[in-house]
């Protein structure tokens, strides 16, 4: 199970899936995507993995990598595997971000 998160303003929504862990649920992950504002502080306890990406299309918002940069050095930390996903489907990933780990999760 999972959810999305896009700024700091919705990264309550990543604390529900604490309750869900509460309840069983172990297989927990967030999908930071698309991100359309900074992410300062994020908790990821019981998040297994975290995907990240801008937005795509015509009207995209701009995505700053070092947003990206961030979160990657905060899943690291936190040894929660990491997958960046696009800039917005134009510009080519920076190879410090071309990260496509995946979890273990339990079956």
């Amino acid at each position: 199970l999972g959810t999305s998160v896009s700024n700091q303003k919705t990264v309550e929504y990543a604390n529900t899936l604490t309750m869900l862990h509460t309840l069983g649920f172990k297989n927990l992950f967030l999908s930071v995507e698309p991100q359309i504002g900074e992410i300062r502080t994020i908790d990821l306890t019981h998040i297994r993995w975290v995907i990240q990406g801008g937005e795509s299309g015509s009207g995209k918002r701009p995505f700053n990598l070092e947003w990206a940069r961030l979160m990657r050095d905060t899943c690291k930390a936190r040894n929660v595997p990491y997958f960046f996903k696009q800039i917005d489907k134009k510009q080519e990933i920076p190879w410090d971000l071309m990260i496509r780990e995946f979890p273990n999760f339990e079956l």
